[in-house]
């Protein structure tokens, strides 16, 4: 089968010839430019031969669209804050909306083009973005500024959010438009009962990644729900309208993958711990995880992938293994199982 044959018949539930597998990791230094990340992006699919490629932007697009302003250290790490646009609660009412062909969003949507370009449709792929409570989080110079004024100055922070999400959704359908299959939602650090109670998501969180989702949903192929963290709302979650979903199924805090498989009949990705798995020596306890999974499922409706975004330094022994032991994985087909949509 194609990729893209492949993929279709997975997310309809129908016989496959083996499961799909993909991962994903950051490439910081070359995420400054357009030419640079697609040209990380495209040498990494390439080189393992995912099903399927979700491209990690710049990890601080969503927050420089707004004028947050990052350094990026010379060091290849992550990009650091220097000066947040959300300085008290007074400035969340100031955020207007970007447009999405200009500034970093433009930026991003030409590396999207240049991605659509060489794959020539071969490859599915998918561009990530956060959902609005955590683009919103992000504004801010911490977390903890974000939680108070979303319990002290709660209208101030829903004027807001409306703005985020329709930026984002607007640039979601951009995404499509110039040849993306879908996007990746995640919710990185916000729908944990570490962080919020599930009210509090279901107020600030919900109705907006719903917003993000709507225009896209009868024109994307691949929508995609990260749940990020551990003791997450997964199973709060599992009626939004993606086709798979992805968390740490490892984290013991977290349901695990049987567990998910018998409340949907929606994809799921994962199985391999992102944290735990990738260091070098570590390959056989990979493996492990990747056939505990694929037994948890059965097979069906099931892709091989991480619980979240691998280390910059995982083994590469390990990714090609992982590659490699999808090939033996022939699930007998017995259509989806799982509960309601």
């Amino acid at each position: 089968m194609t990729k893209r044959d492949r993929m279709a018949a997975f997310l309809k539930g129908e016989k496959v010839d083996r499961p799909p597998v993909s991962f994903w990791r950051h490439f910081y230094p070359d995420e400054t430019t357009p030419e640079g990340l697609a040209k990380a992006m495209l040498a990494f699919q390439k080189k393992f031969d995912w099903d399927f490629m979700k491209v990690n932007p710049r990890a601080s697009y969503h927050a420089e669209a707004f004028g947050s302003l990052f350094s990026f250290p010379s060091d290849g790490q992550k990009p650091q804050l220097e000066e947040p646009v959300v300085k008290s609660h007074l400035d969340w009412t100031k955020l207007r909306p970007p447009s999405p062909g200009d500034g970093v969003l433009g930026d991003h949507l030409r590396a999207l083009e240049i991605i659509a370009d060489d794959i020539s449709g071969e490859v599915p792929f998918i561009m990530t973005i956060f959902t609005p409570m955590s683009v919103a989080a992000n504004l801010c110079a911490d977390m903890d500024q974000f939680l108070y004024d979303m319990r002290k100055y709660p209208g101030e922070v829903h004027a807001a959010l409306e703005v985020v999400s329709q930026t984002f959704a607007e640039f979601a359908e951009a995404c499509v438009h110039v040849g993306a299959s879908g996007i990746f939602l995640a919710t990185t650090n916000w729908a944990t009962r570490d962080r919020l109670t599930l009210e509090e998501y279901l107020e600030f969180g919900r109705a907006y990644d719903l917003e993000i989702l709507s225009p896209i949903i009868d024109k994307a192929e691949l929508l995609v729900l990260h749940v990020c963290k551990g003791n997450n709302m997964l199973l709060n979650l599992l009626d939004y309208p993606v086709r798979m979903f992805n968390w740490d199924a490892a984290d013991p805090a977290n349901p695990d993958i049987a567990g998910v498989r018998d409340k949907t009949d929606k994809c799921l990705i994962g199985g391999v711990s992102h944290l735990n798995s990738f260091a070098e020596g570590l390959k056989d306890k990979a493996l492990k995880e990747a056939r505990q999974a694929f037994k948890s499922t059965g097979g069906n409706k099931w892709a091989l992938g991480a619980g979240c975004t691998i280390p910059m330094d995982a083994s590469e022994d390990t990714l090609f293994a992982l590659r490699q032991a999808v090939e033996g994985m022939n699930p007998p087909y017995g259509g989806p199982r799982g509960g309601s949509r």
